[in-house]
């Protein structure tokens, strides 16, 4: 079972969708989560025959005792030999991951996609122990890793790194041929992902204009930032869209994110040649490898922020082309779903190496 709080799709469901689609035939998925768009989204990547989804109610605090007895009948009633929590941050989903832990037979498989600080008192205390007690921890990068065993005073290497990774976009990335220089985002617009400090930049630059897709509870302020600036005509809200509706038609994109795991929306443009540059957070650094890649900002920096896209636009005009290498992404794909199948059941995958037998008792 697959279970997310989500309530719209952004990185980390794209992820778990991913695997969905790429786990074996033989492997049952059940997604689960409060929000009825995003779960089917996700069930949907299974391909001819969607997974099953179960509506479940949100559990905001530990008060919710009706909708936590609702949530643990259907982990018993569903039996999943493995939970996967699909945490775009490290303190989402305690309550459900308390729930799940009274029942013994099932494993837990906890992935944090980024971290954002721990609340205080009891929620740090809890987030801290539940940690302790997972079947198993999961950073989708190995910076991310190291800051989560420091965040929940894990040892060193308890922690897995298992790293994002996209299947090969069916698009082509767009050809700069002259013309304003179109900066492209993608993100959810909230105040981490720091899409303020792209609208400033391009502000102060010239003949540059803006593709913001994603949505979210900053998009009045920052429609307002872009008027106050005078850019309104120069910025344009795409509100949620698929990746390619921003990467084609974008001559580099942009991230400022203040947190970040291992962005898939980077991983589309290296896939496609497409130049990025990208506040160095999280495991960007693993997909920003050099400048056949992109340019890394530092963090707090909006002024280098400045500097790098204002260099990278000069060298899209001066070229006309920017000659970004495409690397090819079909083996880290195969390597991810992999690494996850086997995180969720190590006891079958131990016995499945020996003989047939023991790989049909073990499956049944």
């Amino acid at each position: 079972m697959v279970y997310t709080d989500a309530t719209t799709v952004a990185g980390a469901e794209r992820a778990i969708a991913i695997v969905v689609a790429q786990l074996p035939p033989e492997v049952e998925v059940i997604v689960a989560g409060p929000d009825e768009a995003t779960t089917s989204w996700i069930a949907a990547h299974r391909g001819l025959r969607p997974a099953p989804v179960v509506a479940l109610p949100p559990l905001g605090c530990r008060a919710d005792w009706r909708q936590a007895a609702t949530i643990r009948e259907a982990l018993r009633g569903l039996g999943p030999a493995t939970l996967h929590l699909n945490k775009t941050d490290v303190a989402d989903l305690r309550y459900v991951e308390l729930l799940a832990r009274s029942i013994r037979s099932l494993r837990i498989v906890s992935v944090v996609h980024h971290i954002e600080p721990v609340a205080s008192g009891p929620g740090r205390m809890l987030t801290r122990g539940l940690a302790r007690g997972a079947g198993a921890t999961v950073a989708v990068s190995n910076r991310l890793a190291r800051q989560l065993e420091d965040v929940l005073r894990l040892p060193r290497g308890r922690v897995i790194t298992i790293t994002n990774a996209v299947p090969q976009p069916r698009f082509r990335r767009h050809t700069y041929t002259g013309g304003p220089v179109t900066i492209g985002v993608l993100a959810r617009l909230v105040p981490h992902k720091a899409v303020d400090d792209v609208v400033r930049a391009v502000a102060a630059l010239s003949d540059v204009t803006l593709l913001v897709g994603g949505d979210g509870p900053e998009r009045d302020r920052l429609v307002a930032l872009a008027r106050e600036l005078g850019v309104a005509d120069r910025v344009r809200y795409l509100g949620w869209v698929e990746p390619e509706a921003v990467l084609a038609r974008c001559d580099v994109l942009a991230s400022a994110a203040r947190v970040e795991g291992h962005p898939l929306t980077l991983l589309d443009a290296r896939a496609v040649g497409l130049p990025v540059v990208a506040v160095d957070v999280g495991g960007v650094d693993d997909i920003v490898t050099g400048p056949d890649v992109g340019r890394l900002v530092p963090p707090g920096q909006p002024g280098a922020l400045l500097r790098a896209l204002a260099g990278e636009v000069n060298q899209i005009r001066a070229s006309q082309a920017r000659p970004v290498a495409s690397q090819p992404v079909g083996d880290p794909v195969d390597a991810m779903v992999d690494a996850y199948h086997r995180l969720y059941w190590p006891s079958y995958q131990l016995a499945a190496t020996s003989t047939d037998t023991g790989r049909q008792r073990c499956s049944e």
